[in-house]
């Protein structure tokens, strides 16, 4: 007893140690939020952005759920969470910081329509991941939100990959599916994803 006791406390206090790394190095753009019943599950938020050229792009279309909104000609621009709230007991570590890699999102082109997906998404009765997602687009360009852009049955959900040595569970695929590009995002230190909540979405 004595034995599993100090291995949880070891693995919590490695856990929030990592955190604390991981919150320093980024520059506050990720933050802790409820506390998992399990120590080797740290859940939390990564607050990055992007963007993707429009060039040549007529339509668009967008996870459901994101919150759509006038933007600058000539490019998307995007910010997004990207949230781990688990309450369960994986068979390894899962910690928000090892794991931000394992979710984000992939574009493909289509004759003029750019559509954006989510990957890495998850959802048990114990609870998940997920990416919320803010968009700024020009008004010249037509869009819409789909169900299939989004979360375990997206579009742009990849295979499941074999796990490799020391990387942190994943209930989901980790990657994107072929013929989709990954979208290459970045941290947010200003967490705009959260500072400009709440606000209107675009009506169609």
């Amino acid at each position: 007893m004595a034995t599993r006791i100090f291995s949880r406390v070891t693995a919590r206090l490695l856990g929030l140690i990592g955190f604390f790394v991981a919150n320093v190095a980024w520059g506050g753009a990720i933050e802790s939020t409820s506390s998992a019943p399990s120590a080797v599950v740290q859940n939390g938020i990564v607050y990055e952005k992007g963007e993707l050229s429009l060039k040549g792009v007529k339509s668009l279309l967008l996870p459901a759920g994101t919150d759509v909104r006038p933007g600058a000609e000539g490019k998307l621009l995007f910010y997004l969470a990207k949230r781990l709230n688990f309450s369960g007991i994986p068979p390894l570590p899962m910690r928000i910081q090892n794991v931000r890699s394992f979710m984000g999102l992939a574009s493909r082109r289509q004759r003029g329509e750019l559509s954006v997906g989510t990957f890495g998404e998850f959802s048990t009765k114990e609870g998940g991941a997920d990416i919320a997602l803010l968009a700024f687009v020009p008004r010249s360009v037509q869009w819409l939100t789909r169900e299939d852009l989004c979360g375990s049955e997206s579009k742009a959900q990849g295979a499941e990959s074999p796990k490799k040595p020391n990387e942190d569970y994943w209930y989901g695929p980790r990657a994107a599916a072929k013929g989709w590009t990954l979208v290459v995002t970045s941290l947010d230190t200003d967490r705009r994803f959260k500072r400009l909540q709440p606000g209107p979405s675009v009506a169609q």
